[in-house]
């Protein structure tokens, strides 16, 4: 049989590990709800790009340039930009 002191231990363990759990779960309902947001957000840019400009095509990775979507390196700014005037023009 275990003594008071040793369930007090455990009780205070198994806390810690369901507080731990409980903040996991808020970080990923967080994120999920930050992604979706974010999808839509995208959906509005491009309908409204579409509306505009119904003759041409959005390359995605612009809109990371221009801060719609996440940006990984300005290093690579001229790489997306020759790229897409490639695709867009042979």
């Amino acid at each position: 049989m275990k003594s008071a002191t040793e369930l007090q231990k455990e009780i205070k363990k198994t806390r810690q590990r369901l507080s731990n759990l409980e903040s996991e779960l808020r970080w990923v309902h967080y994120r999920n709800v930050r992604q979706v947001t974010e999808r839509e957000r995208l959906k509005r840019v491009q309908a409204e790009f579409r509306k505009k400009y119904p003759n041409e095509t959005l390359h995605p990775d612009i809109l990371s340039m221009v801060g719609i979507l996440p940006h990984a390196s300005r290093n690579h700014d001229k790489d997306i930009l020759r790229q897409a005037l490639a695709d867009k023009y042979g």
